[in-house]
């Protein structure tokens, strides 16, 4: 039975050898930030950041019309959803969703209280 146990076997207060996460000190979002912050001097003599050069990239293949199909919807879809935001996903429901689903149905326009077509509406002469 080891020292940090009990005679059940359970951790005792205060002696767990779970040590939780560890922290990442340089997550991988910091890196890319990092380098795409860097410098470039590029071919027509300019100075760029290496996120601009890469930005210039992805719409190069967007606009080439000899690029692969599948690269080209690839980095228009990139750039739309940089630019006007990810359409949102519409999860479907399964068959026992919908079984609870309840749909309110009326009869007929008739029915809207208050409306020119309702029955018990007064008449308009």
């Amino acid at each position: 039975m080891s020292a940090n146990k009990d005679s059940k076997g359970r951790f005792i207060k205060g002696h767990s050898t779970n040590i939780g996460r560890v922290k990442n000190n340089f997550p991988i979002t910091n890196i890319l930030r990092t380098l795409g912050e860097q410098e470039q001097l590029t071919d027509k003599g300019l100075i760029k950041r290496r996120i601009e050069l890469l930005m210039e990239k992805v719409y190069s293949i967007a606009e080439n019309d000899d690029t692969e199909d599948n690269m080209r919807k690839w980095a228009v879809e990139f750039i739309a959803a940089r630019t006007e935001g990810k359409v949102a996903e519409i999860a479907m429901p399964n068959e026992d969703a919908k079984k609870i689903i309840k749909v309110l149905e009326f009869d007929a326009v008739t029915d809207i209280p208050g409306t020119p077509r309702d029955s018990n509406a007064p008449s308009e002469v």
